[in-house]
């Protein structure tokens, strides 16, 4: 599978994902899917970067569909530019903001998770999504708030389950407008 992406370095070159580098990408309902690295700060939390999948838009252009875990300042449907670096598609730089945000939520082990998803239905019902990483001492969940969601309510509910000692958040990216 050959894509032709412009290097944002060299613009008369260009680059392409070679076979070798095939289970980064592939096809899905009729779109061409790759998945994009992100370098981390170092020491964050014991992970050096993240992949997230990508919907190959043309040129060095892509639209990102996962809410990420680690990565900020970027947001699910963000349209980013991307270059290659040692076989991998990194972020050059974001295009287009999508006006999703992006919260994650740190969960202790020993909460029941009856705790959890009953204050996940005050964030759910503003048409929110979680994608949840469930493993050792503490478990953190990716939160995508839509662009249509009322982000003021959004963020009481979050308080509120802070408050109530459910979870711990932090805003990895706000896409929404917020009134001053």
């Amino acid at each position: 599978m050959q894509f032709t992406i412009p290097d944002t370095r060299f613009q008369t070159e260009a680059f392409s994902i070679h076979p070798k580098d095939f289970f980064r990408s592939h096809h899905c309902g009729g779109r061409s899917l790759v998945k994009v690295l992100f370098f981390l700060p170092p020491d964050w939390h014991g992970h050096a970067s993240e992949t997230l999948w990508a919907e190959w838009l043309g040129g060095n252009r892509v639209r990102l569909l996962n809410t990420p875990f680690f990565a900020s300042g970027i947001s699910r449907n963000d349209v980013v530019a991307v270059r290659r670096d040692d076989g991998w598609l990194t972020l050059d730089r974001v295009l287009e903001r999508s006006g999703h945000s992006t919260v994650r939520l740190l969960l202790d082990a020993a909460l029941p998770m009856e705790d959890f998803q009953q204050a996940w239905q005050a964030v759910q019902k503003w048409g929110c999504h979680c994608e949840p990483v469930l493993e050792g001492k503490h478990r953190l969940v990716a939160v995508d708030i839509p662009p249509r969601a009322d982000f003021d309510a959004v963020h009481d509910a979050l308080e509120r389950g802070e408050r109530a000692g459910v979870w711990h958040y932090d805003e990895a990216h706000c896409g929404h407008r917020i009134a001053v």
